[in-house]
């Protein structure tokens, strides 16, 4: 298991006893560190939820209105002051990730796979229109009885069939 892959793993034990007050329903691991890539950069983390504090956050970080990965953290501690962020945030492998910039995370309501409306918004703020059927097709979710990332994202989650049409009718890039 490479650094990173246990770096993820304490992300996902840091976030799940938390899931619940905030309305997040899954934590997926994508990217090349959920690929098995030894070669891994960073750690890609989509967090699935339901809950509007978070989709104004996600449009923020899309807008890139945040000056630094700090900036959106405290953002975020402000919003969730239940989870004491600021003073979680001392577990060392995943501060070093914050402060190194190596933890990249997306955010996905969860009507991403019913709603049409925030089905398009959500794909027009990624560059690839590709990218959830992509990271769905090789994602892992957390499973917080093992400790790891190991529950394929697609064993929970499936596009809904308008968009897998829609994606096969477009033109390769």
């Amino acid at each position: 298991m490479s650094n990173l892959s246990k770096i993820a793993e304490d992300f996902g034990r840091f976030v799940f006893p938390i899931v619940e007050r905030i309305n997040v329903q899954d934590v997926m691991l994508f990217g090349g560190v959920a690929k098995g890539d030894k070669n891994a950069r960073d750690i890609d983390i989509l967090i699935i939820h339901k809950n509007p504090k978070l989709d104004r956050f996600s449009k923020l970080l899309k807008k890139r209105k945040f000056f630094s990965t700090i900036e959106a953290i405290l953002y975020l501690g402000r919003e969730f002051p239940e989870i004491r962020l600021k003073e979680n945030l001392n577990n060392e492998p995943i501060s070093t990730l914050v402060k190194k910039k190596l933890l990249d995370t997306s955010y996905m309501n969860l009507s991403y796979f019913s709603n049409p409306e925030y089905m398009s918004l959500w794909d027009s703020l990624n560059r690839d229109p590709n990218f959830a059927r992509n990271i769905f097709s090789y994602g892992k979710l957390y499973n917080p009885l093992t400790g790891k990332y190991d529950t394929p994202a697609l064993s929970k989650y499936q596009l809904p069939e308008r968009k897998i049409k829609q994606l096969e009718n477009q033109p390769s890039p």
